[in-house]
């Protein structure tokens, strides 16, 4: 079979993206794009993705080793820092380039122009996270607050302020969710069109909030997806976690030796790294999802145009 070009796939796309379908059906063309084109995805992704790969393996199997080895992880501390903080960028360098990579088989458009939108891109999820995390950390000040000056004088009372302090944290958590499914619909109409994101943001987010009941579902199902994907490729890291936190345990508990191999943390580095492997294939599922879903919405808004349009002549 042969492979098509970025050009033919884009052609391909022109005639499929644009059309109206329910959460399901944006889910299934997702897989469709994925499986009837793997050819020309892996040889277009696999590079940013084993950079992604290599940087979330490092990152989390140095924390395990800090975990295994607590001396040799205190006198490396700064060395170690340092590391994390590298692989921390090499992390987004990688996830920059994979969203490029993926939507340069969309929009044709070349490499560079996409990852430059996908540097906006990351430079927005950086500011708004600065400005949740500050929020954040009002509430949590507050109730910190709270506590020291209201006076518990009952079981009662005490119960009755971490009830409050329970449903403000669901809540927060439940209010940021509701905001940020929006952003569902906006990722891939900026990196679709060819627009300004200071001048499109704020319509194209209320353009997905209005369609937030749809995105709800899309991100809903591939959400119920992904957790039996994850389940499955994830087992080994489950079986490996569990392991060093039994010998962990022992250790704390009882003094007992460590019972972990020398070569533990080469063995979680290399599971670690595949199941990332595994997981940047299933993102762009997930992504050529949110792409079939954003065209839907394009196609309804047009639908819509053109029946208002007929009405007022």
């Amino acid at each position: 079979m042969l492979i098509k070009t970025k050009y033919e796939l884009k052609m391909d796309m022109d005639k499929d993206l644009y059309k109206s379908r329910n959460a399901s059906k944006c889910v299934k063309a997702g897989y469709l794009f994925l499986s009837s084109n793997y050819k020309r995805i892996f040889k277009s992704i696999w590079l940013p993705a084993l950079l992604v790969a290599i940087a979330v393996a490092a990152n989390v199997s140095m924390t395990v080793k800090s975990f295994q080895d607590p001396a040799s992880a205190a006198s490396l501390s700064f060395i170690g820092a340092a590391l994390q903080g590298a692989f921390s960028v090499l992390l987004m360098v990688g996830s920059v380039w994979l969203l490029a990579a993926l939507y340069n088989l969309f929009n044709a458009e070349g490499l560079r122009p996409n990852i430059i939108k996908g540097v906006k891109l990351m430079i927005l999820e950086l500011l708004i996270t600065i400005v949740v995390t500050i929020i954040v950390g009002l509430v949590v000040v507050g109730f910190i607050y709270l506590s020291k000056h209201t006076e518990v004088s009952s079981p009662d009372d005490y119960k009755s302020f971490i009830i409050k302090a329970g449903c403000t944290a669901i809540g927060l958590i439940v209010l940021l969710f509701v905001l940020s499914l929006p952003f569902v619909y906006f990722i891939p109409k900026y990196m679709m069109e060819k627009i300004k994101m200071r001048k499109s943001f704020f319509k194209a987010y209320k353009t997905g909030f209005r369609n937030w009941g749809f995105l709800f579902l899309v991100v809903f199902i591939i959400g119920l997806i992904s957790l039996v994907i994850m389940a499955l490729t994830t087992l080994p890291l489950i079986i490996l976690s569990g392991a060093q936190g039994a010998s962990l345990q022992g250790t704390i508990a009882f003094g007992d030796p460590s019972g972990m191999p020398s070569y533990f943390v080469w063995l979680f580095f290399l599971t670690m790294l595949i199941t990332s492997f595994i997981m940047s294939f299933v993102s762009a599922w997930m992504l050529f999802t949110a792409t079939y879903a954003y065209g839907s919405i394009e196609h309804n808004k047009q639908e819509r145009r053109v029946a208002k349009h007929k009405n007022v002549v």
